[in-house]
């Protein structure tokens, strides 16, 4: 039972990793050299609030974008993290790797557990509107977690990623997989 969990488990992280997430830059660049971080988080058109999403630092960026020291923490995976390149818009398999990697690191976070150095929830920043922000953010490549969230009877997952924040303001726009909750319900005869 456990180890059908356990692959259950796997198997909606990489169905969840399928899920688009657009990391892209945003022109505005703070004058303290500063990045941070907006997630917007949106299912079905609507913007769905009360979300947590963990950061992890995983690894400092040089001033050429490489990737500099891996974050003591996430030593085991310092081959894995280093080895990432960036993502072209029309490199899938790039890509593909990007996501293996944050599913990969998720996972261990969950295992070793791991505390994230922010945390943050969508919609509580007065508006209501699915967003949330990360602030002050060295230059680093970050794993950003977001924990399922219940609400209305359905549960909605955003897909881990990696993101590389070099001074500058990035947005990240997340779609969840949303399960009805209905769905997930497990039960157990037992026979004799």
């Amino acid at each position: 039972m456990k180890n059908n969990r356990s692959r259950l488990s796997r198997l909606a992280m990489i169905v969840l990793s399928l899920a688009v997430v657009a990391v892209f830059s945003v022109p505005t660049v703070f004058a303290d050299g500063n990045g941070s971080m907006l997630l917007n988080f949106t299912a079905e058109g609507e913007q769905i609030n009360d979300a947590e999403f963990d950061l992890y630092k995983v690894a400092d960026l040089k001033e050429d974008g490489t990737v500099g020291d891996v974050a003591d923490a996430f030593a085991p995976y310092a081959d894995l993290i280093k080895g990432l390149k960036t993502p072209s818009k029309d490199d899938t398999s790039t890509s593909n790797d990007w996501r293996e990697a944050s599913v990969r690191l998720a996972d261990f976070v969950t295992l070793q557990g791991i505390q994230p150095i922010d945390k943050v929830f969508t919609g509580r920043t007065g508006s209501g509107n699915g967003k949330a922000a990360f602030g002050h953010l060295s230059d680093a490549r970050y794993l950003v977690v977001g924990k399922p969230l219940e609400k209305n009877g359905k549960v909605y997952t955003g897909a881990p990623f990696l993101a590389d924040i070099q001074g500058e303001p990035r947005t990240a726009n997340i779609k969840p997989n949303v399960v009805e909750k209905s769905d997930l319900s497990i039960k157990a005869v037992k026979i004799w």
